[in-house]
């Protein structure tokens, strides 16, 4: 739960940010497909400790990466 509302809460301050184009949380198959040539196809990985990974498009214009 905690992990959601800290996703939800990251999301929030990626998309109001000036620069950021998008924001998106990784579905649960795309954490499990980046993961897999170091951890093999058949972990768990919705069972160990991996942070939500997000997926930041950056404008143009760029973001103030100092001030994110």
């Amino acid at each position: 739960m905690a992990l959601a509302s800290q996703t939800q809460a990251a999301l929030r301050v990626l998309r109001t940010t000036q620069g950021v184009a998008s924001a998106r949380a990784l579905t649960q198959a795309e954490q499990q497909a980046l993961l897999e040539p170091w951890l093999g196809p058949d972990v768990p990985v919705d069972t160990l400790p991996v942070p939500q990974l997000i997926e930041v498009i950056e404008a143009p214009e760029g973001y103030d990466v100092a001030g994110l």
